[in-house]
């Protein structure tokens, strides 16, 4: 059997196309072409090379009178090929730019600048459409939507960007890297360097391994670098994927309540395949196992579809509905008024005597005694507060005590957005207005500021003293300053009344 028909038959055994075996030769699909219709033969490198590929000897290869070979098992496609063919393309890459001239370097710049260009201009409608898009989130006046719109910008962008990238390093391989011609080199010729390289041939050997053993020790750290930061990611992953399962039962309970909200139906069936898609891609990477990068890149652009079009129909669902900032009609907040006896240096704090740190409003009315304060909140069916005075510390105590039912509000949602509307929900009211006379609101304002200072003085106590303590220093720095600059006038005044004695003098 010739080399060429072994070769051929190597290949298909190891289910192998030509551009593959070029990638792991670091030569170009038509050098194995040729090899194969026997129009050429490789260099002895080469040779040496397919037999470590295809684990056979360099007799089975190359002599003729060898009719079968063993095939040895397919191998896995591992992370460590996938980083191989990946700096093995990038070395191809620059052997190429740097063996060419200086005039063929400016033609491959000036296309790859026609091409970016080509490239930016694609990129415009998706640009203005992700801009609308973008703004119709930012016109919704919510946080999180606001927050969406601008991570779908990110990632579309950084898609086509990518899939930019590999179209045109796919064109510049088949334009010139592929383009490359090999020297053609007669059987006979190769037969006689075998011959004469034949003692030589175990020193190469050697020397390959001992340069591979560093290559794999350092492909191996990176290799298990990835698979630690991927490891971590997977964790997240499962927790998105846990999230939007419950996500997608809790959609698909409001269906039976009439709720249809078949965008973020299709939103979190796509975000469930596509995070499940990337942990079996995690998988296999993280375990070494064979994977089937066609698939996965597949299932991967299907998915990342889907999620896009089902935000776009989740968009058109949105603004059916009108986004109102308070509590809905059958949750209206209940003005409350307490009236409490006043006392000297008494303040208000929270219920566990932690000094109040919210919203607080004065209000001057001079109808109110001076040993009385009218307190003025408000309460809503799910949080319910008072204020009374405590006796022990001298103070006004805050209590909130929530009666949150999760049935009933989920009820209250529920029949907001059958109604269209979607409220913010700001449950725990943390204002609170006092009323009294002129006197008595500005003795509570200072105890209050009292108060408070004393909070910083007990929680920033080490910044406070550092900043003190840089304040004195720089006022003893003022004070020599002023005196330095006091003994300058005097020495100033004492020169020139010397020059005025000597004018004097002279002029006499």
């Amino acid at each position: 059997m010739k080399f060429s028909e072994k070769l051929q038959t190597l290949r298909k055994a190891k289910k192998m196309s030509q551009e593959d075996l070029s990638v792991l030769m670091d030569v170009s699909r038509q050098s194995v072409s040729k090899w194969e219709s026997g129009t050429s033969y490789p260099e002895m490198d080469k040779l040496l090379q397919l037999c470590k590929i295809f684990s056979c000897s360099l007799d089975e290869l190359t002599n003729d009178e060898v009719k079968e070979i063993n095939v040895t098992k397919e191998e896995k496609v591992t992370p460590k090929n996938l980083v191989d063919s990946f700096f093995g393309s990038i070395e191809r890459v620059y052997r190429f730019l740097t063996t060419r001239e200086p005039k063929e370097l400016l033609r491959i710049g000036i296309e790859f600048f026609l091409f970016l260009f080509i490239f930016y201009l694609c990129n415009l409608p998706i640009s203005i459409i992700l801009y609308m898009i973008s703004k119709s989130f930012h016109n919704l006046n919510i946080s999180l939507f606001v927050m969406v719109g601008e991570l779908l910008k990110i990632i579309v962008q950084v898609l086509y960007w990518i899939i930019a990238a590999i179209i045109y390093s796919h064109i510049f391989k088949i334009r010139y890297i592929d383009e490359q011609k090999v020297p053609e080199i007669k059987k006979e010729e190769v037969k006689k360097e075998l011959e004469l390289k034949k003692e030589k041939e175990e020193v190469k050997i050697i020397e390959t391994k001992s340069y591979l053993s560093f290559t794999n020790l350092l492909m191996k750290i990176i290799i298990y670098f990835l698979k630690g930061i991927l490891f971590f990611c997977s964790l997240g992953l499962v927790c998105v994927l846990v999230s939007l399962c419950i996500l997608l039962s809790i959609l698909v309970m409001g269906v039976f309540d009439h709720l249809i909200f078949v965008g973020f139906i299709l939103f979190t069936i796509g975000g469930i395949a596509l995070t499940i898609t990337l942990l079996n891609w995690f998988f296999h990477f993280i375990f070494s196992s064979k994977v089937n990068l066609k698939r996965i890149f597949i299932s991967l652009l299907i998915n990342t579809i889907i999620v896009g079009l089902s935000l776009g129909i989740s968009l058109i669902e949105l603004t059916q509905y009108e986004f109102i900032e308070g509590l809905p009609s059958n949750m209206e907040e209940k003005k409350i008024s307490q009236t409490l006896p006043y006392k000297e240096n008494i303040y208000f704090e929270n219920s566990g005597y932690y000094f109040y740190d919210g919203n607080i409003t004065y209000e001057i009315d001079n109808t109110i005694s001076k040993d009385q304060i009218k307190i003025i909140y408000m309460n809503n069916k799910y949080y319910k507060k008072s204020v009374y005075l405590n006796e022990g510390t001298n103070s006004y105590q805050i209590n909130t005590m929530n009666n949150i039912n999760a049935k009933e509000i989920i009820n209250d949602i529920k029949d907001n957005i059958k109604e269209k509307k979607i409220y913010s929900y700001p449950l725990d009211n943390t204002e609170y207005k006092i009323v009294g006379c002129k006197e008595t609101i500005t003795k509570l304002q200072k105890t209050m500021k009292e108060k408070k200072e004393e909070r910083i003085d007990i929680y920033y106590q080490d910044e406070l003293k550092e900043v003190r303590d840089e304040n004195d220093y720089l006022r003893e720095q003022i004070v020599n300053l002023l005196e330095e600059k006091e003994n300058y006038i005097n020495r100033i005044e004492e020169y020139e009344s010397t020059i005025n004695n000597l004018k004097d003098l002279l002029t006499k």
